[in-house]
C-alpha cells in the first residue's frame, strides 16, 4: 500500500527566521480591533442551545386516560409514517407539498392532545401545548 504523505516545499530557515515580522502584522492588528469595535463587545453566536425541557407532569390517575392517550399517540406515529411514505414520492411531493405539511401539523396536535389526556394536571399540560391550540383549549365558552 502507497503512504500518502503531505506535500511540503523547502524552506530556508536563516532567510524566515530575517523577515522583519513573526505572525500576524500590524496592520492586521488594527483591522480585526477595528471590526471588533464596530460588531460591539461580544460577537453573539450563530445558533442558540435549545431550551431546557420541563419537568415531566403526574400522570392521570385514571387508566381509560392513560389508555387513551396511548391510542392517540398510536393513530399520530401511524399518521407520520404515512406522510413519510407519501412524502417519499416525488411526484406526489411536488403537487402537493403544502398539504403534506398538514400531516406534520396534525401530528404534533395530536401528541399534545395525548400529553393533556394523559396527566393528571391537565392545566398545566395546557400551557405546554402549541400557541393556537392553547387559545382554543383556554377559550371561555359562548354560553356561560
Amino acid at each position: 500500500m502507497m503512504e500518502l504523505a503531505p506535500r511540503s516545499f523547502p524552506v530556508d530557515q536563516a532567510r524566515a527566521e530575517a523577515l522583519p515580522w513573526s505572525g500576524v502584522s500590524e496592520a492586521q492588528h488594527q483591522a480585526d480591533a477595528a471590526f471588533a469595535a464596530a460588531r460591539g463587545t461580544v460577537r453573539k453566536p450563530l445558533f442558540r442551545p435549545p431550551p431546557p425541557k420541563p419537568e415531566p407532569l403526574p400522570p392521570s390517575e385514571d387508566i381509560v386516560d392513560i389508555r387513551l392517550a396511548e391510542e392517540i399517540e398510536y393513530i399520530r406515529r401511524m399518521l407520520d409514517a404515512l406522510g413519510g411514505k407519501l412524502a417519499a414520492d416525488p411526484i406526489v411531493l411536488q403537487r402537493h407539498a403544502q398539504t403534506m405539511q398538514s400531516f406534520d401539523l396534525i401530528a404534533q396536535m395530536l401528541g399534545h392532545v395525548a400529553g393533556v389526556i394523559q396527566t393528571a394536571d391537565r392545566k398545566a399540560a395546557i400551557t405546554r401545548v402549541m400557541p393556537e391550540m392553547r387559545a382554543r383549549l383556554e377559550r371561555r365558552s359562548l354560553f356561560g
